[in-house]
């Protein structure tokens, strides 16, 4: 189904990788029924089949180099393929001790990992296939916070994207700025309670709580910073020095992205049946791709995603990318 306010949405292709739910508790889909790979044209969607069966639960993230757009890296949330989509073969890459990767993005010729699994930062040396560097978030902790009662702490960060700022500093993007996830103890249940996500400098190890919810997908949008406070079903704008800007109402939990010079694909995640009694914001109940004005800041339509539980992330392609992926 597609809603569509101003014309055509997908006047270039967006490719969509999607998986099921990471808690067996929040599945409705059998995995011989997802297709976690979907091309978005126009009004048309093509399910990419060659994908299937990867991962234990689909596919997370992928990149290129602007140079080299038919050599694809990706990623289902625990390994490192290299996809030559002309000679159509894979490799495995070699690393090690990674999970649950959200994101991967290079940087010159380096591809940073957000190594969420671990709370790291990694970085990986296309070239010599090797791990060059890992940043291990749990130096820039703090000591201690304030809690309110029945209130306890974890040390985790939740580091979900690495990504290069407009000063050409590293960063990271995290769930909690402090590296303490709250646990709110109610009645018979423990509770995640969110709200502190924000930015680390892995350089200077300076942290910015912009106060966002389950934040994903940093993206830099007309001099600005654009990031979806997923948890609360917002995008929200900061300048280049993280100062808060305004917000911008999204239809659900937003993860993944991406822009043309006009309009910034958004993908929204049906809400997980752990979350239906708690969900803030709009009540969506469909996985979409969502479609915003960047000069304007509305959204001007939206298309469903069948065929998976979440959207992980979205990727325009060129005209030559779109062949080759179909050719698979």
């Amino acid at each position: 189904m597609t809603n569509n306010k101003n014309g055509l949405l997908f006047e270039q292709p967006v490719l969509m990788l999607g998986s099921l739910n990471a808690h067996i508790a929040d599945r409705t889909l059998k995995k011989s029924d997802l297709i976690s790979a979907q091309l978005f044209e126009n009004d048309s969607v093509t399910p990419l089949h060659y994908f299937n069966g990867w991962g234990d639960s689909g596919l997370s993230s992928m990149d290129w180099i602007p140079e080299q757009p038919n050599i694809i890296y990706i990623t289902t949330g625990s390994d490192l393929i290299k996809l030559d989509l002309v000679k159509k073969n894979k490799e495995e890459l070699p690393i090690d001790k990674v999970k649950d990767i959200h994101e991967i993005k290079f940087v010159g010729r380096t591809l940073w990992l957000s190594n969420t699994g671990y709370d790291e930062a990694v970085a990986y040396d296309i070239d010599k296939k090797v791990v060059i560097e890992r940043i291990t978030l749990s130096q820039f902790r703090a000591n201690s916070v304030q809690l309110k009662e029945n209130v306890v702490t974890v040390d985790k960060f939740h580091c979900n994207q690495i990504f290069q700022g407009y000063d050409d500093q590293i960063y990271a993007l995290v769930h909690h700025a402090n590296g303490k996830q709250l646990l709110q103890k109610v009645a018979k249940k423990i509770l995640k309670l969110q709200g502190d996500g924000g930015i680390i400098n892995l350089t200077t190890g300076q942290s910015f709580n912009l106060k966002l919810s389950a934040p994903h997908n940093v993206r830099k949008i007309s001099g600005e910073y654009w990031i979806f406070s997923s948890g609360d079903s917002k995008i929200k704008l900061f300048d280049r020095n993280w100062e808060y800007i305004k917000t911008i109402p999204a239809s659900g939990w937003a993860r993944g992205a991406d822009l043309d010079k006009n309009k910034l694909f958004c993908g929204i995640s049906a809400p997980r049946k752990r979350y239906l009694e708690r969900i803030n914001g709009n009540s969506n109940k469909n996985n979409l791709i969502e479609v915003f004005d960047v000069k304007n800041h509305i959204q001007i339509g939206n298309v469903t995603v069948q065929n998976i539980e979440q959207i992980n992330n979205l990727y325009l392609l060129s005209h030559e990318q779109l062949n080759l992926f179909k050719a698979l």
